[in-house]
């Protein structure tokens, strides 16, 4: 992964949250937040060699095509969904992201907003 990438992305992530990463190649997005955010991380990839380093690095990970649907996250509340690196390869990039929202925990959002809106 790209460094300045996750730089970012470890700014955006509290502490001790619940984060799932939709094409999370071998994992090392998810290892390196679980180690400065202490974070409850999860996985999904389609590469069998990827899947291989989230093993690897300790991650849990689920063996999925994301362009196949992502329904049965729907309402597992999660505090933030990443898809840092994948959406450019998907080919209904509209539709993952409609489903990535309805992973993501509604007061988590709601929070986002009024904090945004201050």
């Amino acid at each position: 992964m790209n460094r300045s990438l996750e730089t970012i992305v470890t700014e955006w992530v509290t502490d001790n949250s619940k984060v799932i990463d939709f094409g999370c190649g071998d994992g090392s997005l998810l290892k390196s937040l679980t180690e400065s955010r202490s974070i409850m991380g999860y996985g999904v990839e389609n590469d069998p060699n990827e899947i291989h380093g989230c093993i690897k690095n300790g991650i849990s990970v689920v063996q999925q095509d994301i362009d196949q649907g992502l329904s049965e996250y729907k309402n597992m509340d999660f505090d933030m969904a990443i898809m840092a690196s994948s959406i450019q390869c998907l080919r209904k990039p509209k539709e993952a992201l409609q489903n990535i929202l309805e992973a993501v925990s509604y007061t988590h959002l709601r929070a986002h907003e009024t904090r945004g809106n201050l």
